[in-house]
């Protein structure tokens, strides 16, 4: 069964330190980045421009500065599945949850037995708000088991650690 995962802490404090983790070769590729009002490829000077703008703190451990989520396929999903990548990214919108959150995803397929994607969302969005929560749990898996359901894979459950 595939979860999605709302992850509580932030390990790596830093976004450089998470993005870091999220690019690791030994987990994924180039091709395997998603940007939602990012470049994909260079995301944490946008992302801090925006903090930066706000004034909000970055550089300081005691405050947040992104938010993860994690969504993990069943494993037995074949890592080479054309549809991995879309469902992701359609995931992402749904954790996005509007057009003023940036986020990096970034799919990772090797050493680990679930193919997986990390969502790291700026904890700041463009109007200088902090991330809440809006949706309930149960709104969250409806909208990800219906973007499953499209492409015929199994549904989720939450892992709430």
């Amino acid at each position: 069964m595939s979860i999605l995962k709302f992850e509580p802490r932030n390990k790596r404090h830093h976004l450089n330190e998470m993005y870091a983790y999220l690019i690791n070769p030994n987990k994924t590729t180039n091709n395997s980045f998603i940007g939602f009002y990012v470049n994909p490829y260079n995301p944490i000077p946008e992302m801090q421009f925006v903090q930066n703008h706000y004034h909000y703190p970055f550089w300081d451990n005691s405050y947040k500065t992104y938010q993860q989520f994690i969504f993990s396929f069943d494993e037995f999903i074949d890592k080479n599945n054309p549809f991995i990548r879309n469902i992701c990214t359609e995931i992402g919108i749904v954790l996005l949850n509007n057009e003023q959150r940036q986020a990096f995803a970034s799919i990772h397929f090797n050493g680990t037995k679930n193919v997986h994607c990390h969502y790291m969302m700026n904890y700041i969005d463009i109007k200088g708000k902090a991330y809440r929560q809006n949706y309930s749990i149960h709104h969250y898996q409806t909208q990800v088991n219906s973007i499953l359901t499209k492409y015929n894979f199994p549904p989720i459950k939450i892992n709430h650690n």
